[in-house]
């Protein structure tokens, strides 16, 4: 059985561990292969409307069918302990350009939720940022590593801060809300989610 949020860190991180060939095939796959709106969905909130959000890649295939995005969650489950069928909302990518922050926001009021996000491009110059969190007065971030994960309690005020880079998109794998005490055996049978938190409704916007 998974561990409930009050049993866990508020903020986790993990090196998942793929190998060199690995992430260099990540790198570039997940920065060359989707289709890119400003903003997806039924509800524009203020946080998606910061940056670029693909739930498709190219093929018009949604990012939670395909087979290595499934096979990352099920890396990225098992380095935090989570089980594999556990509830997801939502899994959808997020590319921000230069000075492209995002607002802070939470992702839900409920309990026992967690967001996690995963790290797959290439950062050697340390353009792409990380996500920064906000305690009372303090600002701490997770720096953007390749191949990490961050797990989070998704009640706290968060954003995805963007990149230096004029050159390379920051890119980062979410999977959104993961509910820590409802474990569906189908949900990742064949899909990484089930898009509850859109009524299974995703809008096409082309960037303007």
């Amino acid at each position: 059985m998974n561990k409930l949020n009050d049993e866990l860190p508020p903020v986790q991180v993990e090196n998942i561990g793929h190998s060199i060939q690995d992430r260099m095939f990540f790198s570039n796959y997940f920065q060359r292969n989707f289709y890119w709106s400003y903003g997806s969905g039924a509800d524009l909130d203020l946080a998606h409307k910061a940056y670029f959000v693909s739930d498709y890649d190219i093929n018009m295939t949604p990012v939670k069918m395909l087979p290595i995005v499934k096979r990352l969650w099920l890396q990225i489950s098992s380095k935090f302990g989570i089980d594999p069928h556990t509830h997801v909302g939502r899994c959808y990518l997020l590319g921000q350009t230069k000075d492209m922050d995002g607002p802070y926001h939470d992702d839900t009021d409920e309990e026992n939720v967690r967001t996690i996000v995963y790290y797959p491009v290439e950062n050697r110059r340390l353009e792409h940022k990380g996500t920064q969190f906000k305690f009372d007065d303090e600002e701490p971030m997770v720096d953007y590593m390749q191949d990490h994960a961050v797990c989070f309690d998704a009640t706290l005020i968060h954003r995805g801060l963007s990149t230096t880079s004029n050159n390379s998109l920051r890119v980062a794998l979410v999977f959104q809300c993961i509910h820590l005490d409802n474990i569906k055996r189908f949900v990742f049978e064949d899909t990484c989610g089930n898009d509850d938190r859109l009524d299974n409704v995703i809008k096409h916007l082309v960037p303007r």
